[in-house]
């Protein structure tokens, strides 16, 4: 039976998990869309895609994308409101990711967890249930994997 890592799972979605629920303590953070769940507001952190940039000797340079997904039931509020609150949680991830762009988290794996990474769009336009608006980041990074 071979020996393997889940890398996207160890090293990019957990990593990012932690990082998002640090800076957004007050904001649930899933790997599933549970918008119906009660909760008034939710990131969903999904893989969307992995690929081969490079085989090495004895590694891979992969390639991650990740889509970041903010809902937040407004209820009432008036649509500025909801775009004010939505622009500031997008650029606030936008940051957060830039200020990561090689992140190895403290107590972690040994090793770098990704690197180059870096939120390549950002979209305002999602489908949503009703009274819910969103956004929705493609974040994508690299990690060298190693294989023995």
């Amino acid at each position: 039976m071979i020996t393997y890592t889940n890398i996207v799972k160890t090293k990019v979605l957990d990593p990012l998990r932690v990082l998002l629920l640090a800076e957004f303590p007050n904001i649930r953070v899933s790997y599933e869309q549970e918008v119906d769940g009660g909760f008034p507001n939710l990131l969903v952190v999904r893989p969307t895609s992995d690929s081969l940039i490079e085989y090495q000797t004895s590694s891979q340079i992969r390639n991650y994308v990740i889509s970041i997904t903010y809902f937040e039931r407004f209820g009432g509020s008036r649509p500025k409101n909801r775009l004010e609150r939505i622009t500031e949680t997008a650029e606030r991830i936008k940051r957060l990711l830039f200020n990561n762009r090689t992140h190895s988290a403290t107590g972690a794996p040994s090793g770098t967890n990704w690197y180059d990474g870096r939120v390549l769009a950002i979209d305002y336009n999602i489908d949503l249930p009703e009274d819910y608006s969103g956004v929705e980041l493609t974040f994508q990074c690299h990690h060298d994997e190693v294989t023995s």
